[in-house]
C-alpha cells in the first residue's frame, strides 16, 4: 500500500505559527493572517482577519510553564490589567484562542472564552515539483495538523475598525523595509518610532 509517510517531530512554535499561516493561506484565501503582529500593548503570535472584518488571536505556547506565565501578563491600559481581563472585556479581538502541542493543556484548563486548538508536527514526503521529463519531485518537509478542541467565545462585537486596520498597515510597511534593508545591508531610520 502506497502513501504519505508520516513521522512524528517535535513542535516547535515557528512550526505551529508557519503551518497555521500556510492553513489560512491554503484554505481561506479570502482572509489575511499575520504572524508575530503587535495588537496594542501585547504582541499576537498570529493574527487572522477574516473577510468580514472579525479579529482571530492565537496565542501559541510550547510548555505549560508558559501558558501558566500568560494569564497573569499584565500592561497599562489607562490603568494595570491583566492580558486576560482586557480580552474578556471584548478590547482586543473577537475571538482568541491557545494552540498548543497535542494534550498539553486540557480543555478545562483554559478561560471560558478562550478556545484551544492541538498541533502535531510531522514529516512527510511531498511532492514539491516536477521535472523536465514531467517526474514529481519529492521532498521530506515538516508539516503540522491541527485539531480544534474547544471553539472559542465571541469576545467584542464589532468588526475591525479603520483605527486598527491602519496601525496593522503601518507596522506590516516597516517591517517589510525593515526586512527589505536588512537584504541590502542598509539601516532603517523610522519616523514613526517603529523599528
Amino acid at each position: 500500500r502506497m502513501g504519505i509517510r508520516r513521522k512524528s517531530e517535535p513542535v516547535t512554535a515557528e512550526i505551529i505559527i508557519d503551518g497555521y499561516c500556510n492553513r489560512v493561506l491554503r484554505e481561506k484565501v479570502q482572509n489575511r493572517v499575520y504572524p508575530n503582529i503587535y495588537l496594542g500593548k501585547w504582541e499576537a503570535d498570529i493574527l487572522e482577519i477574516t473577510k468580514a472584518g472579525y479579529l482571530y488571536e492565537f496565542e501559541v505556547k510550547i510548555s505549560r510553564r508558559d501558558f501558566k506565565i500568560d494569564a497573569s501578563k499584565t500592561e497599562t491600559y489607562g490603568r494595570r490589567r491583566r492580558k486576560y481581563d482586557v480580552l474578556k472585556a471584548g478590547e482586543r479581538v473577537n475571538y482568541f484562542s491557545y494552540i498548543v502541542p497535542e494534550g498539553l493543556i486540557a480543555p478545562e484548563e483554559v478561560p471560558e472564552w478562550a478556545g484551544l486548538i492541538y498541533a502535531r508536527s510531522y514529516k512527510a514526503r511531498v511532492c514539491v515539483g516536477f521535472d523536465p521529463a514531467g517526474e514529481p519531485i519529492f521532498e521530506e518537509q515538516i508539516s503540522v495538523s491541527l485539531s480544534t478542541v474547544k471553539d472559542p467565545v465571541k469576545l467584542r462585537q464589532g468588526k475591525i475598525t479603520p483605527q486598527e486596520e491602519s496601525e496593522i498597515q503601518k507596522k506590516l510597511y516597516f517591517r517589510f523595509h525593515k526586512i527589505r534593508c536588512k537584504l541590502i545591508g542598509q539601516k532603517l531610520v523610522t519616523p514613526f518610532g517603529i523599528s
